[in-house]
């Protein structure tokens, strides 16, 4: 959920460009259909990468070569129907490459995801893919809570500038934010540990933020409102 790269190009430059610069061994890329293109996916296998795209729902298979077994955890059944997961090879692909192909429905919504990894159950592919929403927050978070809509100059070296010093400013807006929590979060434990009932599970500086992550995860993750709409 950490920004690592930010390309600042034209107002036409090409989006699938800028993620072939990116492009790096053993990385799993996850994108949303304006990304859909076979020599992009071409591209990113060829550099020993990983992909989980969504792909437009109009491309033909040309052969199913496998169907795969899937489950997905009693707690989300409810909110996915008709989901299967194939390895299937498309009409089109002029590379004609054996993808995975997740499928399934959120409500009215359909979902046709791409994957070249095996190595992952079906909800790991489809949670996975949730994550992408992250980048929408985060260009959301630029523009309006950092107000970077408004661009101070329109030279790339301006540009560059302006959004450094806004990612910076966020960085040490979250260090406070966690500092704040950590120091909290040791206040209660010296609080529990002085009535007799303190937690003996403790954590590393550098590792508690992760650990309060893994802890309540919906505080930090957020997703469309198609996956919500049918939510219980």
């Amino acid at each position: 959920m950490i920004p690592v790269e930010i390309i600042v190009g034209s107002g036409n430059s090409s989006e699938r460009e800028a993620l072939r610069k990116m492009l790096a061994n053993d990385i799993t890329y996850i994108a949303d259909r304006g990304y859909s293109c076979f020599r992009l996916f071409d591209d990113i296998l060829r550099a020993q990468a990983h992909l989980i795209f969504r792909v437009k729902d109009n491309l033909t298979i040309d052969d199913i070569i496998e169907s795969l077994s899937m489950s997905l955890p009693k707690s989300v059944q409810f909110l996915f129907t008709d989901v299967s997961d194939q390895l299937i090879r498309y009409k089109s692909d002029p590379h004609k490459n054996i993808y995975r192909l997740v499928y399934f429905r959120v409500g009215k919504e359909v979902y046709h995801i791409l994957t070249d990894r095996r190595d992952l159950s079906t909800f790991q592919i489809i949670t996975l893919y949730a994550y992408r929403w992250q980048i929408e927050l985060f260009f959301r978070f630029l523009k309006r809570t950092m107000t970077g809509i408004h661009l101070i100059n329109n030279y790339p070296n301006g540009i560059t500038i302006q959004f450094c010093s806004m990612l910076i400013s966020a960085l040490l807006q979250l260090k406070m934010k966690q500092d704040i929590a950590w120091q909290q979060q040791d206040h209660e434990q010296i609080i529990d540990n002085d009535s007799g009932c303190g937690n003996q599970e403790t954590f590393s500086h550098p590792y508690q933020f992760f650990a309060m992550i893994g802890k309540k995860l919906k505080h930090f993750w957020k997703i469309g409102i198609y996956w919500l709409r049918n939510g219980r």
